[in-house]
């Protein structure tokens, strides 16, 4: 394609361009999801922008089936391969030469788009991000893993990542936990959200019933709350300071020192005069649960230490069985206190 000063250069300008890169490294975007990133969410422009490039046969829009109940579904967009060429023309680096390499399977494509959703929201607090081909390249997965992506926070700790829909079936359940099996070292902490409570539930207990745990992170919330709390409190540091301040005990330290032989959690408090590990299960973690439930009869004996645990959920503090929990302080962050967390 060879270009013209008055073909294409003063009528794309850059937010047009940046707009046609975005297509291409997340595949597909919806009408929200532009807005949000470079209208900031407001006004209409953003319909005469996207009709432009369409008209221009750079982007293709289609209507997502299924995706709001009972009214029509929402808009998404992909780039083409005339905008493809035109990205090259302007000298844009790419990773594709072809809309056959963007290919996404209609089964993929409402996961792709919330994947996307969280990882355009996150960057704007300091994460980044690859998306699931990124990732299976990176570390050599099978690319009929579900994995969607990794998302890594300010200070450097990094999490795959995976959504459940609002009543995932056990067989999803039980083929994704199977995936974590296959790629214990290759990602070592994971996030998972859930659209619906039916999802966190069945999680929960199918990896509890088959003690699933990997001695890293294996942390699950739902998908609002999920990235609300990772947007205001990016690195684990500034989420246990907030709990500090909320429930009025001092972080005594974030680590286990590497001389140190008898700590069993990374983290220590001091609660009304007393030394005690935080075990923070906001998240629920299938792999702290565990710990918790094998630390009364091991690092116990020795160390002496209650755990002050803290969580949302019923369901996560009910996976700790009672002898455990009779040396825990246990610390449910209610409805009220998380609205003060997020400053409501």
């Amino acid at each position: 394609m060879n270009l013209t000063e008055t073909d294409h250069f003063e009528k794309l300008d850059k937010k047009r361009l940046s707009i046609l890169e975005d297509l291409v490294r997340y595949r597909a975007l919806t009408t929200t999801q532009i807005k949000q990133r470079y209208f900031g969410g407001k006004g209409y422009h953003i319909n005469n922008v996207l009709l432009g490039l369409r008209k221009k046969g750079y982007i293709k829009s289609r209507i997502l089936k299924g995706s709001r109940e009972g009214k029509k579904g929402y808009s998404y967009h992909r780039i083409t391969n005339k905008g493809i060429e035109l990205l090259l023309d302007h000298g844009k680096e790419l990773n594709v030469i072809d809309v056959k390499d963007l290919y996404l399977r209609p089964t993929q494509l409402k996961y792709v788009l919330v994947a996307n959703d969280i990882m355009m929201m996150l960057s704007n607090y300091g994460w980044k991000a690859n998306d699931s081909r990124d990732v299976k390249q990176k570390y050599k997965i099978d690319r009929r893993s579900n994995i969607l992506g990794e998302l890594e926070s300010p200070d450097g700790k990094q999490f795959g990542f995976y959504v459940f829909e609002h009543n995932s079936d056990m067989r999803t359940i039980a083929r994704i936990q199977s995936e974590l099996k296959s790629n214990l070292g290759k990602i070592k902490n994971y996030l998972f959200f859930t659209k619906g409570q039916q999802s966190f539930e069945k999680f929960l207990q199918y990896g509890h019933k088959t003690n699933l745990a990997t001695g890293n992170d294996l942390k699950l919330i739902s998908l609002k709350m999920g990235v609300e709390l990772l947007s205001k409190f990016p690195t684990e540091q500034s989420w246990v300071d907030k709990l500090a301040e909320i429930y009025g005990f001092k972080v005594l330290s974030m680590d286990i020192p590497d001389d140190e032989e008898h700590q069993s959690f990374p983290i220590l408090i001091e609660y009304k005069g007393e030394t005690m590990y935080l075990a923070d299960m906001s998240y629920s973690d299938l792999s702290l649960t565990r710990k918790l439930n094998t630390y009364l009869n091991s690092g116990y004996r020795w160390e002496k230490r209650r755990v002050f645990v803290t969580y949302m959920m019923d369901k996560s503090i009910e996976l700790i069985g009672e002898d455990a929990r009779t040396i825990t302080h246990e610390q449910q962050i209610s409805i009220e206190d998380y609205n003060e967390i997020k400053g409501e």
